[in-house]
């Protein structure tokens, strides 16, 4: 399912939430904060879109670096390998980076 998604795709989903199962009875949700447009690529190799995700989540709930089963009411159920990138009053931040989609 990932390999359909695009920035496109994300672009419309700012200030949506997203449930990240942890376990079938143990869900988190995050916030999708920004999508950033990093480029394009420019080789056969690297066709596609260039492009991040910032979320928000819960200060209660922290997450490790690693992939995670994600869904979105809209967009469905995807695996997103997110990087946690810094904690703040208001909750953690974690990044994905989509780096050349064919």
């Amino acid at each position: 399912m990932l390999e359909h998604l695009s920035l496109e795709s994300f672009r419309g989903l700012v200030g949506d939430h997203f449930r990240v199962r942890l376990a079938p009875e143990d869900v988190v949700t995050l916030a999708l904060m920004e999508v950033s447009e990093q480029g394009r690529g420019t080789s056969s190799a690297q066709a596609g879109d260039f492009f991040a995700l910032l979320f928000n989540g819960p200060v209660s709930r922290p997450l490790a670096q690693g992939t995670y089963a994600f869904e979105h009411a809209l967009i469905g159920a995807f695996a997103l390998f997110i990087v946690p990138i810094g904690a703040g009053s208001d909750g953690f931040r974690y990044e994905a980076v989509f780096s050349g989609q064919a």
